[in-house]
Parts: C-alpha cells; sequence; structure tokens
C-alpha cells in the first residue's frame, strides 16, 4: 500500500483530459457528482478508455499534486451498467 495514499472508491463519469495533435484521447479523468476531478493513472487504468462518457465505479489510491490536482492510481474499476467485468478484462 503506497504510504499517505487511502484506497478509496469513486463513482463518475470518464470523461477526456488530454489529447494529442491527432486529437485522440491519451488521458481520461473520472468526474464525480460532487465535482470533483480524479486524473487517472496506473496501467490498470488502460480500459477506462473504452467507457468514455460512461458512469464507473474506481477503486485507488488518491493523492494530490503540487497544483492541487486529484490523481487516482487505478487498483480496479467497472462499468455501472456492466457490473464486474471478469478478472484481466479491464484492468480488475
Amino acid at each position: 500500500m503506497p504510504k499517505n495514499e487511502p484506497l478509496v472508491t469513486i463513482e463518475g463519469i470518464v470523461m477526456p483530459a488530454d489529447w494529442d495533435a491527432e486529437g485522440h484521447v491519451t488521458a481520461v479523468s473520472v468526474s464525480t457528482s460532487d465535482e470533483l476531478e480524479y486524473r487517472v493513472a496506473g496501467r490498470k487504468s488502460r480500459g477506462l478508455f473504452q467507457l468514455l462518457r460512461k458512469p464507473v465505479l474506481v477503486r485507488g489510491y488518491v493523492s494530490e499534486t503540487e497544483e492541487n490536482r486529484l490523481t487516482i492510481r487505478v487498483e480496479s474499476f467497472y462499468g455501472k451498467s456492466q457490473g464486474p467485468a471478469p478478472a484481466g478484462s479491464n484492468g480488475q
């Protein structure tokens, strides 16, 4: 477990956070109903790109950058309309 980073579960919508020169999404964040935005990180977060603009539950370690931005290092996630996916299919 990372030092000083709580393991939490957040619920929100996957949104594009950054794009390359050709307009392809290169980073995503999860926007929550309480208007917080968590930039996602970690290799397990890759599957979230396929859930753009969809509701999700994400479990991971939260930290705050020097610019006061929240980041969640993804441990697992699933699309709310899907329920949990089989292990390995979306980063779980």
